[in-house]
Parts: C-alpha cells; sequence; structure tokens
C-alpha cells in the first residue's frame, strides 16, 4: 500500500509536467489580399479586374464579395470578380469599395479603393 501511495502523487505530478510542456500551437490567420492592391482610377464605363489570394484557410471556405457605392460586380469566379462602374451618367468623380471578406473568419478582409471618373 506504501508504495501505490508515493505512485500517486509522482504520476500526478509528472502528467502536471507533460501538460506544460506540450506545445499546442494554433493555426496561422487567415489572410486576405486583392491584386491591384492600390487605388484605382477608372473612367465610366470602365471595369477593374480583382483577383484575391486567401492563405491559411485551411477549411478552404473562401470569399464574400462586396461592393460598396455606385457601380456593380459581374458573377464572382471564387477568387476573382470585376467591377463594372454605373452605366448611368455622372457628373463628378464617385468613390467605390470592393471588400473580399474571408467565409471562414469574417474579421479577415481586404479592400479595394475605386474613383469613377465621369
Amino acid at each position: 500500500m506504501s508504495r501505490l501511495c508515493c505512485a500517486v502523487p509522482f504520476v500526478t505530478a509528472m502528467a502536471m509536467v507533460m501538460g506544460r510542456c506540450s506545445t499546442s500551437s494554433s493555426p496561422p490567420p487567415i489572410s486576405v489580399s486583392l491584386s491591384p492592391s492600390s487605388p484605382q482610377a477608372i473612367d465610366q464605363g470602365q471595369s477593374v479586374a480583382i483577383t484575391a489570394t486567401v492563405t491559411n484557410d485551411t477549411s478552404a471556405k473562401g470569399l464574400m464579395w462586396n461592393p460598396v457605392g455606385p457601380g456593380s460586380l459581374n458573377t464572382s469566379t471564387g477568387l476573382s470578380v470585376s467591377y463594372i462602374s454605373p452605366r448611368t451618367s455622372i457628373t463628378s468623380a464617385e468613390q467605390a469599395t470592393v471588400t473580399a471578406t474571408s467565409v471562414a473568419d469574417p474579421t479577415r478582409s481586404a479592400s479595394l479603393q475605386i474613383t469613377v471618373n465621369p
């Protein structure tokens, strides 16, 4: 009985030490980038092809595309989309933003600013 009593604290201590020494690393964060990455200026009637790169998305859930401002997006092919400037006549430059957001981690996104000139 005395051997068992001595072994229990030893086994418990070893389990605690091993638990502290094991390294559990979390996966690297998802990142989203766009190409082109710098703001774009186009004339009315033109479009901009936009390609996204998503890294560390182990679930491969892809992206959601969101345009804000004038214009629209064509049907996305996953990692690429085209911004299409407004068809109605504009009298001054207008700003649009296209954002690609990770589906797996909605806190990760990238945006492109587009200026549409008349």
